[in-house]
Parts: C-alpha cells; sequence; structure tokens
C-alpha cells in the first residue's frame, strides 16, 4: 500500500529517484527525501497540533537526524526533538538541536548522565526508581534540579521485543513518593508507548491499551500530590490521532514517520493528511533461479514490502516483491519477476534510519520542476558527498 500512495501522492519524488539512479547521481541502497514534501507535512502537523493545544517534540531516527531536514521542520514552529538514545542525543545537540526529550525508549548509561544533562533536556523519562536516583545524583553535581517522566506500563498493554520497561500502576504510587522525596529531580509527567496503533480491522489507528493505560497513571499521579505538565503519547503519531489525544488528556507528542507520510494509515484505503516523502532505491544485482535479486543494506524487517516500482527506459511498472525476512542480513531482497541486471527499482514502506545500514540522499524544488540534490548523508547525519 505504500507503493500506492506514494505513485498517488508523490510521483515527482518517483520520477526523480529513477533520473537519479540512472544517471549515477545516487547509488544503489540510498533512501530519496523530499525536503518540500516534508516541509508541507510538518506545516500541516504544527498547524493541527496547535489547533488541539498540544505540544509537539520531532523524533528524527526515521530520517537520519539529517541536519537540513530537522533544521526545515525546526523552521516550521517544532524545535524541540526527542532523542531515544545518548547517541541521538549527541547526533541533534552537535548540530545545534534542542533537546526537548531524553531517555525514552533508551536509558542513559551511568557514564552519559553528566553530558546529558549538559545538554539541558526539557524532560527526561525514567524507568524505575534507580534510573530516578541516578538521575538526581548527577544533577546535584552540576546544581540543576532535572525535570523527569516516569513510564508506565500494566498487563494488557503492548509491549515489543526487547522494548521492555516502566512501572506498574500498582507500584507507582511508591515510586511517585520516592522520586518526591529526591531533591535534584521532579516529577512532571507520565509517557507509554505505542499509544496508537491500527485496529484491528487494519483501516483505522485507535489508542491502544498503553494508552489508557497512560491516562490512569495521570489520575493516580495527582492524587499523589504530583504536579503534572506532561502527558506524552508517541507512537502513531499523526494529524488524524491528534483530536483522540487532546481529548485523552495529552499535552506532548512526537511525530516522526508523519514528516515522510510513512505513517500507518498510508497503508490504509484512506489515508492522511500527510503525503509520502521518502523512497528507497536500489537497483537489480544478478538473477537467481528465474528472479531479479535487488542489492540490500537499507532494508528494515518490519517493512512488509509486497511491491516494488520497476524502471523502464520510459517510465516504470509495478511488479510483486518479496518481503525481507527480519531473522537474516539484508544483502539482496528479491523481485517475483526476472530484470535485467543494472535495472532501477523503487520501493516504500514504514523504516527506521538509524538502525538500517544506506545512504540517505535528500532533494528539494521537485515541484518547481527545479530539483536540487542538498547531500548524502549517513544515518547519523553526516554529511558524505
Amino acid at each position: 500500500m505504500f507503493v500506492d500512495a506514494l505513485l498517488q501522492q508523490n510521483l515527482d519524488l518517483v520520477e526523480w529517484s529513477i533520473y537519479a539512479h540512472r544517471t549515477g547521481r545516487i547509488l544503489p541502497n540510498t533512501y530519496v527525501l523530499d525536503l518540500d514534501a516534508i516541509r508541507r507535512n510538518a506545516s500541516v502537523i504544527k498547524e493541527t497540533a496547535d489547533n488541539f493545544g498540544l505540544q509537539l517534540y520531532m523524533m528524527t531516527k526515521q530520517i537520519g537526524r539529517i541536519p537540513v531536514v530537522c533544521k526545515t521542520i525546526a523552521e516550521c514552529g517544532i524545535p524541540r526533538a526527542v532523542a531515544v538514545s545518548i547517541d541521538e542525543a549527541r547526533a541533534l545537540h552537535r548540530q545545534g538541536f534542542v533537546i526537548g526529550h531524553l531517555g525514552h525508549l533508551m536509558q542513559i548509561p551511568e557514564w552519559c548522565v553528566d553530558e546529558a544533562l549538559a545538554m539541558d533536556p526539557e524532560v527526561i523519562t525514567v524507568m524505575d526508581i534507580e534510573n530516578a536516583k541516578k538521575i538526581s545524583r548527577h544533577a546535584n553535581k552540576s546544581g540543576r534540579r532535572q525535570q523527569l517522566l516516569l513510564r508506565v506500563t500494566e498487563v494488557g498493554d503492548t509491549i515489543y521485543p526487547q522494548q521492555y520497561g516502566g512501572v506498574s500502576l500498582e507500584q507507582l504510587p511508591m515510586v511517585i513518593e520516592e522520586i518526591q522525596q529526591l531533591e535534584h529531580v521532579e516529577l512532571v509527567g507520565f509517557t507509554a508507548f505505542p499509544c496508537f496503533a491500527l485496529g484491528l480491522d487494519s483501516e483505522r489507528v485507535e489508542p491502544t491499551h498503553n494508552f489508557h493505560t497512560l491516562r490512569k497513571a495521570v489520575d493516580i499521579g495527582r492524587n499523589c500530590g504530583c504536579r503534572v505538565q506532561q502527558v506524552n503519547a508517541p507512537g502513531g503519531n499523526d494529524c488524524a490521532t491528534f483530536s483522540l489525544a487532546a481529548g485523552g488528556g495529552v499535552t506532548h507528542l512526537e511525530p516522526g514517520h508523519a514528516f515522510t507520510g510513512t505513517t500507518y494509515r498510508s497503508a490504509t484505503s484512506t489515508p492522511g493528511v500527510e503525503i509520502m516523502a521518502m523512497a528507497y532505491v536500489t537497483e537489480v544485482s544478478h538473477k537467481w533461479n528465474g528472479k531479479s535479486c535487488v542489492f540490500g543494506g537499507g532494508f528494515y524487517g518490519r517493512a512488509k514490502i509486497h511491491r516494488a516500482i520497476v524502471a523502464q527506459e520510459s517510465g516504470y511498472h509495478l511488479v510483486n516483491a518479496e518481503n525481507v525476512q527480519p531473522g537474516n542480513i539484508d544483502y539482496y531482497a528479491q523481485l517475483e519477476c526476472s530484470e535485467p541486471v543494472g535495472t532501477g527499482v523503487l520501493y516504500a514502506f514504514r523504516t527506521q534510519l538509524f538502525v538500517v545500514n544506506a545512504s540517505i540522499a535528500v532533494v528539494e524544488g521537485l515541484r518547481t520542476g527545479a530539483p536540487r540534490m542538498l547531500g548524502i548523508f549517513d544515518k547519523y547525519g553526516n554529511q558524505l558527498n
């Protein structure tokens, strides 16, 4: 469905990507980001959030923390970033961006806390009382009082493998009381993940059980005397979820895929207002058993690939494509057909550029007929060309 959305919403990106590959401007295993489409999406996201009184942190891990892209989003009125790890915080801080939220999904290692606090994050998420004490101890050394969020979880919540953590509602009053006794931190809110996801019919994005856990945590926190300033509900954040979030008492959201239009909703029959702004470009490497193998490296294990766009001398055609297997290295992916070696192939899917091994090209001016490639970057935002 993402391929269909790309063709319907951003044919300029498809045609330029084919041209850039054919002329050698980009190599296989390159993501192409349409900066004008990202700017348009960011403006719509900001306007919609303002209409519902919501604050936003930009989530940049999906797009590789590219400085020119982050700057564009910031110029649209979303200047603060969420960093899911200390590595991401370093990359963003080095580029001059404001760190709004740090520590979620990954906690801050002991010997990195001083460095993290020096970045002056607005809030840090902790998973338990031990991490709260750790932040307080280091904040004491630097003479500051750090605002904290607690990640909460409950039986019935969706917890992705290798992403475990959070305080149960049963333990929450006790943990809140302990944090309130720490001198150099202040508990100002709660978060959970994921708070929105596709429903059982795979057509609507709905609040998850985690979202309702978050709402219960807020009530518990207030009853315990916590001055709740932030209710942060990341996961599946796009314009269509903003009314659900605001109606549930949420104050902060963290859009990421919404900037590139690769939201859950884009894979349904009723796409949202965001448009596709990203394509993955590769080429046919060789043939095996009558099928074409394409260069990999940048495929994402949860991509759910079904089709691909194959370049022709004039135009393109759609072909069926095999999904990549997450348990193996993606040296190659395979098409369900035979195409000439060297042929350009485009894909569209949800990805996380910070965990794949691919280059990232940024282009602007596609709508005006004067495209200009602004650079090729790695997943840490370093320019390669």
